[in-house]
This record gives C-alpha cells, structure tokens and sequence, in this order.
C-alpha cells in the first residue's frame, strides 16, 4: 500500500506528501480549508485557544498557570462568583477538668486592725447578809446607783450616788463601769472601778433600816492608774474589799 493511501483526508483528495506541504501548498490547503468551514466556524469562541484548543479555563495549562500577585490571570478568568459561606460546624465537647493543683504556700500575717470602740459599762452586784435586808449596787452609762431591799428578792430603794463629791467624771480619773458593794454591821461599802483602771470607794450607814451615803466624805481614791497585786502581776479579779486593798506604788 501507498503511504499517501493510508489516511486520507475527510475533506477530498488533497495530497499528503511531503512535497506538497512546502511553498504555496500552505496557500492551497488555506484555502481549502476556508471554502468548507462555515461563517460560524471560522469565528472564534470566546475563551477559546487562539489555535482552536477549546476552552482554556479547562486546559490543563491554564488549570496549572499561577496567577500574577494580587489577583488577575487566568484563575480570576475561571474561577465563578463566590458562593456564601456555609454553617458554621457544631462546636465540641467540653473535655473533663483536670486534677486539682496543689494548694499554695501561706500567705503573710496581716497588719493589726484597729482597736474597736469601748464596749458599754453595764454591771450590777448585790449582798445579802439575812434574810431580812440585801444590798445592790448598778452602773449604767457612767452613773453609780444603790440601795436596799427591805428582805431577799425584795425590790430595792435605788439611790444615784453620781452627785457625791468626788465622784469620778475627768478624763484622768476615768467614768465608773464596773460596780460593788459589800456590808458589814452599820457598814457598807460601794465601790467602783473606772475606765482608767482606777478604784473609787464610797462609805454608806445601814444601821437599823437606813442606807445613807456618806457626803461630807464622799468617794475616795482606792487604787492608783496600775491596778496590781503586789508590784508585778496584774490583777484581772473583781475589786471588792471592805478596806483599801492594795498600796499604792
């Protein structure tokens, strides 16, 4: 068989040797070529290959071809409007908590507060030697009162004993907030103790039914500023004594 008869063309009897191919074969071919293609044909699609390849964006060229820096080129060509962005994934969960940490060092001891406001000076005492008579002394907002009951549980005769002389009221002797009071034969004694740790006695007749202070005398000065026993040990007791109980240093 003849080479040329091998694969012959679809559009006619155009020669395939070589020899035709050089020269004005082209211009023959050319216009062989333009008779049989069609208007339509002839004009290129857009998107096309300028060689009639088809549509590039689909080339495995161009598919391949980077795009210039900053957007452009043949990607921006191909690639459609972008679509909305879609739901947002469930979100995970939660892992387990973890062991818990060691615990820290101790912190620094915290600054002293300050001292708070004095507590109210509220006291009351009683003494019964019989059944027929008892003795009671009170203190209540730095006033000093007492009396007698005519028998135990009786109520008693109150007397305020904060107009006597000598009855402590300065800032140095302090204002009574504890209170006593003991008896003995036509004796008794009330006693007080102020704010600034000092003792102030206060002699009262109780003979027969009387309870009578004494205010030509008035209240006296037991105990100095240091209330103590001895010249050392403070004393922390209740101060109740029918005689001055302590010397004063």
């Amino acid at each position: 068989m003849r080479p040329e008869d091998s694969c012959r063309s679809k559009l006619g009897p155009v020669p395939r040797r070589a020899g035709w191919l050089t020269g004005g074969a082209f211009a023959s071919l050319a216009l062989v070529l333009g008779g049989v293609a069609s208007p339509a044909v002839a004009a290129a699609a857009p998107g096309a290959d300028a060689l009639g390849g088809g549509d590039h964006c689909t080339s495995s060229e161009s598919r391949h071809k980077a795009a210039p820096s900053g957007g452009g080129g043949d990607d921006d060509e191909c690639r459609g409007p972008q679509g909305p962005r879609g739901p947002r994934g469930p979100k995970g969960e939660r892992g387990p908590t973890g062991p818990t940490g060691p615990t820290g060092a101790t912190g620094a001891t915290g600054a002293t507060g300050a001292t708070g406001a004095a507590g109210p000076c509220i006291d009351i005492d009683s003494y019964s030697r019989s059944n027929s008579e008892s003795f009671s002394a009170a203190v209540r907002n730095g006033i000093v009162s007492a009396g007698r009951a005519p028998n135990t549980g009786a109520p008693v005769i109150w007397q305020n004993l904060s107009g006597i002389t000598g009855y402590p009221s300065t800032a140095e002797a302090g204002v009574p907030c504890g209170v006593s009071i003991e008896a003995a034969g036509n004796d008794a004694y009330v006693k007080t103790l102020t704010t600034t740790g000092r003792v102030y006695q206060l002699h009262v007749a109780v003979n027969g039914a009387n309870f009578t202070p004494d205010t030509t005398t008035g209240w006296v000065l037991q105990v100095g500023p240091a209330l103590r026993r001895g010249k050392s040990v403070p004393f922390h007791g209740e101060v109740s004594y029918g005689f001055s109980p302590n010397k004063v240093e």
